[in-house]
């Protein structure tokens, strides 16, 4: 390993430190008895045969595969979508617009029969695991180095992918529970950190269920900053962990970390791209470790594609929108919309991010959604777009990897790290189709902003907003033709 210069600049030193203090939390909880009155717990199923119906000017479009002419609604913050003169939708209240496209289709089949039907309407190849060592740009990249145990066909499930590093490996557990399918996670380890990770990869394997069933690890990390010494990936497969010791993520103090001594930053796009690239499935959702979604949400997302694919095709490039919030301390986790929209209403939920970035995460129609009542399995709420009031908007989708890539020169200190694919989608003419009964819950604690703590990330800012406006808008402007609907 080559020896670095512990020599700290203030600028590395702050950005080290503060990793995990994005924010400050509200420490603000509820009573045990409003805990337990929260909310009741309800849930519902059904399952029966795929018999979906086209109609006329439906089989034609799926058919032709034409791509319908969205046409800007200025006054309105709006647009509509129209294909050979005919106003498919527009994006006003679904339940008061008679074109709205996906109110009637359904589908009916089991979940074998949904995978078979996403294979045959994807035309998705498989891309099982298997171990790759990868130099890029400067970055050494473990892909797929401890691998899962179970593998899945590409239309088989929706993938989550995420980073981290492993500090924050706590997260796993309830994520993996609420998911309950292939989790991609990439997680930064460099030099000495890099131990401390393999070593947490060990603990999980052995005494979480279903980590090594379901969890496939990638490691990256510069390649001035590579470890001692690489273990070969067989060689962790079979090893085992003493399940009554506490594990080597808890109590970490980012003080005694190798990024700290070392004064490195978090490079967030990278572990980004990285999950979401080795993700064995042809659907998934890039998201953040700490953000929880609410269960069954693969199943009834592969039914979704299997029932409405034929009157999605209008609208694509697609991607698949969730609703994100905030929880207090104490409040246990929601699993079904009911649940969530009582939560609102009490106050022990909030929109993500409200109180620091509301702009960043409001989702159209968001006041609408919340008084419309749950319905069966998943269905798409709305239609919308990153222009006029949501030009800021930072959706967490459901995708695939058509869209464009993470730009891995933006840190996660500097802010800004998501816009740029954002803006990209816009250049790029995707809707954003926003589910209604799929959500994400941040780990619990409510986010405040608190400038002078944050005092720290201003020099970082300043290097992102730098990149962004003399490097990367740049060179975004020679790929697409601008437009004034799209806006970083």
């Amino acid at each position: 390993m080559k020896k670095t210069s512990k020599k700290r600049t203030k600028l590395e030193s702050d950005a080290s430190n503060h990793l995990d203090k994005e924010d400050v939390e509200d420490n603000e909880t509820m009573s045990e008895t409003e805990t337990e009155n929260a909310y009741s717990s309800e849930s519902e199923s059904s399952e029966g045969q795929f018999t979906p119906e086209l109609s006329e000017t439906d089989s034609e479009i799926f058919k032709r595969q034409e791509i319908p002419i969205k046409v800007p609604i200025e006054e309105e913050k709006y647009y509509a979508v129209y294909y050979e003169d005919r106003c498919l939708h527009s994006t006003g209240k679904p339940k008061d617009d008679p074109t709205y496209p996906f109110s009637s289709c359904r589908f009916n089949g089991n979940l074998l029969e949904a995978q078979s039907a996403v294979r045959n309407l994807t035309k998705c190849n498989n891309n099982f695991s298997t171990y790759k060592l990868q130099n890029k740009n400067g970055y050494i990249i473990l892909n797929n180095y401890v691998i899962s145990s179970k593998r899945f066909a590409c239309e088989e499930s929706v993938t989550y992918a995420t980073h981290a590093d492993y500090t924050f490996l706590d997260n796993l557990k309830p994520l993996l529970e609420r998911w309950n399918g292939p989790i991609s996670l990439a997680i930064h380890a460099p030099g000495a950190d890099f131990n401390k990770t393999v070593d947490s990869i060990i603990y999980l394997r052995n005494c979480v269920d279903l980590v090594k069933e379901l969890v496939t690890f990638h490691l990256y990390f510069l390649e001035q900053h590579s470890p001692y010494k690489i273990p070969e990936p067989d060689s962790i497969l079979d090893l085992t962990y003493d399940c009554s010791s506490d594990p080597p993520f808890i109590g970490a103090k980012r003080e005694n970390m190798y990024v700290t001594e070392n004064n490195l930053t978090y490079p967030i796009n990278v572990g980004r791209n990285v999950a979401r690239t080795m993700s064995e499935t042809y659907f998934m959702i890039t998201s953040d470790i700490e953000l929880y979604p609410n269960p069954n949400i693969i199943p009834d997302f592969l039914k979704l594609i299997a029932g409405c694919e034929y009157k999605i095709i209008p609208y694509k490039p697609v991607v698949f929108v969730l609703h994100i919030f905030e929880i207090k301390k104490q409040i246990p986790i929601p699993s079904t919309k009911s649940q969530l929209i009582k939560l609102l209403e009490k106050g022990a939920v909030i929109p993500f991010h409200k109180k620091i970035c509301a702009v960043c995460h409001t989702i159209p129609k968001f006041e609408e959604w919340k008084k419309t009542n749950q319905s069966e399995g998943l269905q798409i709420f709305n239609i919308g777009s990153r222009t006029g009031a949501y030009y800021h908007w930072e959706p967490i989708y459901i995708g695939t990897n058509a869209e464009p890539k993470y730009d891995e020169r933006l840190t996660w200190e500097g802010m800004k790290d998501k816009v740029v694919q954002g803006y990209e989608l816009c250049l790029m003419n995707y809707s954003f189709l926003v589910l209604d009964n799929a959500f994400l819950i941040h780990k619990p604690g409510i986010k405040v902003s608190d400038p002078d703590k944050n005092k720290w990330r201003k020099r970082f800012i300043d290097i992102n907003d730098n990149l962004i406006d003399n490097t990367i808008l740049p060179e975004i402007k020679k790929r697409y033709k601008s437009t004034s609907q799209c806006q970083l």
